[in-house]
């Protein structure tokens, strides 16, 4: 492995205008060819903001501490990353050089999704919100209760938002140090 001694500002002042250039029409089918025989496992790619922005950084460690992802680790179409699955979304660095990336194993989560929204109108949403819990509870959705309250050795499993939403004591008390958030339990006795 060759060790880079370029500068940090050198570096990142290059980064950009050669990842342009790699997807330039001209040059995309063969770059991409290149960069998946050599470089598919490799964390070739920048996913931060502008490396211009990055440029004016001095410190020489500084590069390492960024993230730098295999094509396959990056997704476009969406704003969140999903670390669980090892996937984050493409960043301003490589928003423009999608073609490039795809090319070199990223993907785009959405495409050509349409939304169908079910027809509510303000004064609908809180009964329809309501309705929604009422279904919730009648069909014994256990797994969604987050909060174990003991009142008088008695254990109620319960839902914390909810309890936090019609109560402002237990709003306290869910939100405060009386909730061993670690293990949900909230005790009363």
């Amino acid at each position: 492995m060759t060790r880079c001694t370029a500068s940090t500002t050198d570096f990142f002042s290059d980064l950009e205008p050669t990842y342009v250039y790699l997807n330039q029409e001209e040059n995309y089918h063969e770059a991409s060819q290149y960069l998946k025989i050599h470089h598919a496992n490799d964390a070739i790619w920048l996913n931060e903001g502008t490396s211009h922005k990055l440029a004016r950084r001095s410190d020489i460690r500084f590069i390492t501490e960024l993230k730098w992802l295999k094509g396959n680790e990056i997704f476009y179409g969406a704003r969140y990353d999903i670390p669980s699955k090892g996937i984050f979304y493409a960043r301003r660095s490589l928003e423009r050089l999608e073609k490039l990336v795809s090319a070199c194993g990223s993907f785009r989560v959405v495409e050509d999704t349409e939304v169908i929204l079910k027809e509510e109108g303000v004064g609908d949403h809180g009964g329809n919100v309501l309705g929604m819990i009422r279904e919730l509870k009648e069909s014994g959705s256990a797994n969604l209760r987050d909060l174990v309250t003991i009142v008088e050795r008695r254990q109620f499993r319960l839902h914390k938002i909810i309890l936090a939403v019609v109560s402002s004591d237990f709003r306290v008390l869910t939100t405060e140090t009386l909730l061993d958030s670690t293990a949900g339990i909230l005790n009363l006795d």
